[in-house]
């Protein structure tokens, strides 16, 4: 699986980005599962977990709401697949996501 690096400036409160994951198969297309997404401070969960819709085309995001107040600074993304009976779970922790004041 595939995360993006996302990066945001927040010009409301609370800010509205979107999340995407590239869900990779050596049998071809990835057309099933889901992806939840949550952001981390630390050890620590910055909101909820969202999770995607149906896989489609190897392709899942969501429309994910920063908290009122989140602070500029490095947060990780986490993205963990939820696998099939076809298909093995994975998860990326690798990526992050960059918050700036707007200018």
């Amino acid at each position: 699986m595939i995360v993006t690096n996302a990066f945001g400036a927040v010009t409301s409160d609370p800010a509205t980005l979107t999340l995407t994951a590239t869900v990779t198969s050596p049998a071809g297309s990835v057309n099933a599962g889901t992806v939840t997404f949550k952001v981390r401070n630390g050890g620590t969960q910055v909101g909820p977990a969202m999770t995607s819709a149906t896989v489609n085309n190897g392709g899942a995001s969501v429309s994910y709401t920063l908290p009122a107040n989140t602070a500029p600074g490095t947060y990780t993304i986490e993205a963990v697949y939820s696998g099939t009976a076809n298909l093995q779970g994975s998860s990326d922790v690798s990526k992050t996501l960059i918050v700036s004041q707007a200018a």
